[in-house]
């Protein structure tokens, strides 16, 4: 694991509730990240949550 920030994405102001994020395995550059384990770090308003996610190619 390295640690480095991969991606930010811009989901802008959504209301309180469930919501998908999808990601389509690029990094910002726009370049295909490799297999494996990614961390997301997920805030809002008052709320801040972890999640992992495994990519497979």
């Amino acid at each position: 694991m390295t640690g480095r920030l991969v991606i930010t994405l811009p989901l802008g102001d959504l209301p309180a509730g469930q919501h998908t994020v999808r990601w389509d395995g690029r990094s910002a550059s726009g370049a295909n990240v490799a297999s494996g384990v990614y961390w997301m770090r997920l805030h809002g308003a008052g709320a801040k949550a972890v999640a992992k996610a495994l990519l497979v190619r």
